[in-house]
């Protein structure tokens, strides 16, 4: 068996197991925001529901939502595509994640295709019946539709696309533009509309999920979502803003996946023989210190001949 196969068999394990944190794991760490925060993304019309991931095999006992998306990059590896999502309510918010396919082989896709998919409660990282689409219509002003947002914690899964007041907090829902730009993966300020190479380290941008907004190359204070004009005369200029749950890039070749608490992410990544590494992020994609809660975690082949235990390394 391939070590990505392995890896990947491990790691959908303790995506079930692993981020059963303990009492006294690490608390969220205050986000990092500006002036008008970035808020996060995962659900329309309705709270999320915290559902209990669930093994493939049993997909069909779990509801079923639609799932529609742009495929961003194909992993020939591991057979894992990018897919810039788009909302589906009561299950996830519009984000730019890896998927992996069920029956690949009956699927024929490449970059740049519109997707649609059946995806199930507790399942985050699985299209299942995926088939290619036209694209849809492109909005007459090219600019994303304006979605509202509540910012506060506890209430990062609300998303509408209209104007309210937020359940819990009772202020009033932010609006946002919601896109999916390119960045380097190590130098997160550079960001731009289109794939290219980071002009830092030459690597391939990635794709992350943005909040777009217009502000003057000579006063960043304006932060509006139209375009317009600004005081010396100048044409608004366009801004992107990094998002929670924006960025599911790995960060060190190995497989991220969002956890099923909504806000721990997790990356395994296997470092040499016989040794896998797991790294814990928050909604930001920030690393987080592992020394504060624990998993058990084991090997999974193919064809099930038993469970090998696998070391803390």
């Amino acid at each position: 068996m391939r070590p990505s196969s392995a890896a990947f068999l491990f790691f959908s394990a303790i995506l079930v197991c692993a981020a059963i944190f303990v009492p006294g794991s690490p608390a969220r760490e205050p986000r990092q925001q500006s002036a008008r925060p970035a808020p996060a993304t995962t659900e329309s019309k309705s709270a999320q529901k915290q559902a209990t991931a669930q093994p493939r095999g049993r997909a069909n006992e779990t509801k079923v939502h639609t799932f529609r998306g742009k495929v961003e990059k194909i992993d020939g590896s591991t057979g894992m595509l990018t897919v810039s999502g788009e909302n589906v309510p009561g299950w996830m918010g519009p984000m730019t994640m890896n998927y992996h396919i069920e029956k690949p082989d009956n699927v024929t896709v490449k970059v740049g295709d519109h997707i649609t998919a059946k995806v199930y409660d507790g399942d985050f990282t699985t299209l299942h019946e995926v088939r290619v689409v036209a694209a849809e219509p492109a909005v007459a002003s090219g600019l994303p539709p304006i979605s509202y947002v509540c910012t506060a914690r506890g209430e990062e899964s609300i998303l509408e696309d209209k104007p309210g007041r937020c359940p819990q907090s009772g202020a009033a829902r932010v609006p946002v533009r919601i896109t999916t730009v390119y960045s380097c993966l190590k130098f997160e300020s550079f960001i731009q509309e289109q794939p290219g190479i980071c002009p830092v380290d030459k690597s391939e941008l990635v794709p992350i999920t943005a909040g777009l907004y217009f502000t003057c190359k000579n006063d960043s204070q304006i932060h509006q979502l139209q375009p317009g004009t600004c005081a010396d005369g100048s044409a608004r200029i366009r801004g992107y803003e990094r998002r929670p749950h924006g960025d599911h890039n790995p960060r060190h070749g190995g497989q991220l996946f969002m956890d099923e608490d909504n806000w721990h992410h997790l990356e395994g990544t296997w470092v040499r023989p016989n040794v896998f590494r797991v790294y814990f992020y928050n909604d930001m994609t920030q690393p987080l210190a592992a020394n504060s809660f624990s998993a058990p975690g084991h090997i999974r082949p193919a064809e099930p001949i038993g469970a090998t235990p696998i070391g803390a390394a």
